[in-house]
């Protein structure tokens, strides 16, 4: 079996390749703003659109022959229509009622700081020697880190907001399947830690998240205040952006890289992934950048990755499936739900002193259907699994107050 999936690698142009590059760059955003405007003003709900075509001549072929865009010309034309394709595309899911997408917007420098081009197979080439042809660019350094598993079909050239230069391929790479384990899990997902994980041999553990952004927020507050001190648009002021851009992407490349050694454990110690589908834009609005420095659906997309190229499985439940609030051992629901400050609670039915996170794991696997094998083992691993140890931070429960929907606030 088969997946598709991207190599990328570092680029090294020369002074002039980048300055060719970065002219490409501008015409790319020039077609898709044209593209944009174009649609804007030819759209009606109730009658007919121009075809795919017509709009790509307006847009390309036309505007060529004029002396206000004659300069697109000098660059390929293949990621211009590239461009061209996704901005139509775009524009198109932002008016269908099936996508929840919102309109396209027009691009500029300053809101889009990340460049790309994306070149077919047509517009480049892969050399003897390792260097990379792109048209009308020419030969680029490419530092190969891995080999490529297949033919690329597609190649994009990216530069950071921090000035890197990357070189994107899509392949095409057969999957490796591991040996068949009888061993499933569920992770409830969080901010705190990153989730907490339940398995079918009776084990559990957290997955701490290490937040490497909150450990670069002194630097980067006094990089932040050395560049409002600058004046705009000068060096020394893009040269500070360029800093400040690199401690993002040096805390990114932390977290994407624990993320991944994470990822890669968890699918190589079991066979089925139960895991909760989470609305991630709602909860940032709630708790900020809690969230938004764990990044659970990025780590979600690199389980799903993993597990598709080696064999496994992810099982994913509704969005609103009660999960916490619902007691793992005697399944009385709790009305109105559990605050978040409280970590450890007390069924008002069975009295059994519950781990918020871990009988929310154990939920999962419940209603994933992946629990068969505890319920063979007796209730004793359920209640080892879903109850608060003596070590947990929260304290012991306290039974002498509980609220009335039989929480212990601790």
């Amino acid at each position: 079996m088969e997946q598709t999936v991207r190599y990328r690698y570092r680029a090294y142009p020369t002074a002039v390749q980048e300055q060719s590059l970065k002219r490409l760059f501008g015409c790319c955003r020039v077609v898709w703003n044209d593209t944009v405007c174009l649609f804007r003003k030819l759209f009606d709900p109730n009658g007919r659109m121009p075809s795919s075509a017509a709009l790509q001549k307006k847009v390309l072929a036309d505007a060529k022959r004029t002396e206000e865009r004659a300069w697109l010309a000098e660059v390929a034309n293949v990621p211009l229509l590239q461009m061209h394709r996704d901005a139509l595309r775009a524009c198109w899911n932002g008016v269908r009622k099936t996508q929840r997408q919102r309109r396209a917007r027009y691009r500029s420098l300053k809101r889009n700081p990340v460049n790309s081009a994306r070149f077919t197979a047509n517009g480049f080439r892969l050399r003897d020697n390792g260097r990379l042809y792109l048209a009308k660019i020419g030969d680029l350094k490419i530092k190969w880190s891995r080999d490529l598993p297949s033919t690329p079909s597609s190649c994009t050239i990216i530069l950071e907001a921090d000035g890197s230069w990357y070189v994107s391929f899509v392949v095409r790479r057969e999957t490796t399947p591991l040996p068949a384990i009888p061993v499933s899990n569920a992770i409830d997902l969080g901010f705190n830690h990153l989730g907490s994980l339940v398995d079918t041999d009776g084990n559990r553990r957290r997955i701490p998240a290490p937040k490497p952004l909150n450990q670069t927020q002194r630097r980067l507050a006094k990089a932040q205040r050395k560049e409002a001190r600058q004046q705009q648009g000068s060096k020394r002021y893009q040269k500070q952006k360029q800093r400040i851009a690199r401690l993002y992407a040096k805390a990114r490349h932390q977290l994407d890289d624990y993320q991944n050694k994470q990822a890669l454990r968890i699918v190589r110690e079991t066979q089925a992934i139960g895991l909760e589908t989470l609305n991630v834009h709602g909860m940032s609005r709630i708790h900020g950048r809690s969230v938004l420095t764990v990044a659970p659906s990025r780590f979600v997309m690199k389980l799903e990755q993993k597990a598709q190229q080696y064999g496994r499985q992810i099982r994913h439940i509704g969005r609103f499936q009660p999960s916490t609030r619902l007691c793992s051992q005697c399944g009385h629901h709790v009305k109105g739900g559990i605050p978040e400050n409280v970590r450890v609670w007390k069924c008002a039915e069975c009295h059994t002193i519950l781990d918020r996170d871990y009988n929310a794991a154990l939920n999962i696997l419940d209603a994933a259907g992946l629990a068969e094998s505890l319920n063979a083992r007796g209730d004793s691993v359920r209640l080892h699994l879903a109850t608060a140890g003596r070590s947990n931070s929260q304290g012991n429960a306290n039974h002498r107050h509980h609220n009335d929907a039989g929480i212990s606030m601790l």
